[in-house]
């Protein structure tokens, strides 16, 4: 199975959506599964050729923001319907605030927490937009609204690799490949940001590979794939002498994709570590594979002096390498895809509610022990019926198998057009409509038989010996053909 790159859940935790490299898009119900069934109730492929590299469901958990590879982000509803396309912009246009879309590959999304209409993408081309759902659309695909430019610190164009909304979605906070954190006003459109801190990870200017805000929006966590430790920063402190108050280590990655979650009060937060090893297969031969654990860690404060290390105070281990984690703050549960295209979720049944307990709670429905008793007991070739079984009042069936109709069916049989039949058609117009024309030759050679006739005869049909040659009564017409005449001339001599 393909990695997982994006992971997603609705606010009130009953649906989440998962994205890899297969293009696929596949949702998920938890009242939907039990202990044995948890297959997605919905699977679509968004665009043809992108793998996934992000997904937000809304605030209100109707919709399902989806971006690609592609430069055109969806929006699909609740049970994987497509709304809406954006549009992509002009990649002939330099300055790339003047497209109304993006030019290059999407890298992140975010759906604003307040606003209903307003969501948040991330490109490439060095470009994060804002777009009104309920804006102005071109073609039947959606213009964007704002566009915001990001910069490093030469002021050249740089890629943006994250983006996420702060909780009160009065800001946002911008990832680039120059490894700056940028913070951003969603109601101010300038060409500079608000706060700035370049070269977060180090002098070596890692890229972010990851955003994310604590619930309450006082800690911001960003995450490099090229740094084996995650660094928390207050958010409101964040600037270019700005130092991060905790930095978590022991996680190393091998995917770009990989985060970092808060729990719902924000004193915790975990991530997922993986690296190549050496694995032992089921016939106990070993070769090289992918391993990991997700990583848990205490967060606390130290009044901002310094920047201590922090070790993980639990891991769980796992068969494959952990890369994305969402923490939900209503459920209390931990979710986490693998690399091996795996979902993993955590839970406490004190601490957490619904979400994986709902399905846990079920049981799955087994093989019944005296079904299977009795079926394994029950004597063979004793007792046989041959033929078929009707039940009363049983209909034969009316719908033709496949097979049979393809035996059927001349078009399938590769079978070649037979002529026609029948007067004046030809050809495959056999079946077809005839003219007027042919209509009536086809009647009068059927009904209006007379070559070989006598006229006489065929009058003396309608005559009862009483025909009359115009209006006048006494010319009565001759009883006896010209034929009968010549007989008697010859009998009378």
């Amino acid at each position: 199975a393909s990695a997982v790159t994006c992971l997603a859940m609705d606010p009130l935790g009953s649906r989440f959506s998962v994205g890899g490299r297969d293009t696929n898009l596949r949702m998920y119900d938890f009242s939907g599964m039990d202990q044995r069934r948890r297959d997605p109730f919905h699977m679509t492929i968004p665009e043809d050729g992108h793998w996934l590299v992000a997904c937000t469901y809304s605030n209100t958990g109707d919709r399902l923001l989806v971006g690609t590879g592609g430069a055109q982000p969806l929006v699909f509803d609740r049970d994987g319907n497509e709304i809406i396309k954006f549009v992509r912009g002009d990649q002939y246009v330099a300055d790339k605030t003047k497209t109304t879309g993006h030019t290059a590959a999407v890298t992140a999304t975010d759906w604003h927490p307040l606003e209903r209409e307003i969501v948040l993408t991330a490109s490439s081309d060095g470009t994060a937009r804002l777009w009104n759902l309920q804006g102005k659309t071109q073609f039947d695909m959606l213009v964007c609204h704002k566009v915001f430019q990001a910069k490093n610190s030469r002021g050249h164009r740089t890629e943006i690799t994250s983006v996420c909304f702060h909780p009160g979605g009065r800001e946002f906070a911008l990832g680039t490949s120059c490894g700056s954190i940028q913070i951003w006003n969603v109601s101010r459109v300038s060409g500079r940001p608000e706060r700035v801190v370049y070269d977060a990870h180090g002098s070596s200017s890692k890229p972010i590979s990851s955003l994310t805000y604590s619930v309450d929006g006082t800690l911001l966590a960003s995450r490099s794939f090229e740094d084996n430790a995650v660094l928390i920063w207050k958010a409101q402190r964040i600037s270019k002498s700005s130092r991060p108050i905790v930095a978590c280590q022991g996680l190393p990655t091998l995917h770009e994709q990989a985060n970092f979650a808060f729990s719902p009060d924000g004193r915790y937060g975990c991530g997922g570590a993986s690296a190549l090893a050496t694995k032992s297969g089921p016939d106990g031969a070993k070769a090289k594979g992918e391993l990991g654990s997700l990583n848990f860690y205490s967060i606390g404060d130290n009044g901002g002096i310094g920047t201590p290390s922090v070790e993980p105070i639990a891991a769980l281990e796992t068969q494959s390498g952990p890369i994305i984690a969402k923490w939900h703050k209503q459920l209390n549960q931990v979710l986490v895809g693998c690399s091996d295209g795996s979902i993993l979720v955590y839970f406490d049944r004190a601490l957490s509610k619904k979400g994986a307990l709902l399905s846990a709670a079920k049981a799955g429905r087994g093989v019944d022990e005296l079904s299977a008793l009795l079926k394994s007991k029950a004597p063979e070739g004793l007792a046989a019926v041959s033929g078929e079984i009707l039940a009363p009042f049983a209909q034969a069936r009316k719908r033709k198998r496949r097979g049979e109709e393809e035996e059927v069916n001349p078009v399938t049989r590769l079978e070649p057009e037979r002529p026609a039949s029948g007067k004046h058609k030809a050809g495959g117009q056999g079946n077809g409509a005839t003219t007027f024309a042919q209509f009536i030759a086809d009647q009068s050679f059927q009904k209006n038989k007379i070559a070989g006739l006598d006229p006489r005869e065929a009058l003396m049909k309608y005559s009862d010996e009483k025909n009359y040659l115009g209006a006048d009564k006494d010319k009565v017409l001759h009883s006896k053909t010209a034929e009968e005449e010549e007989e008697e001339l010859e009998n009378g001599n």
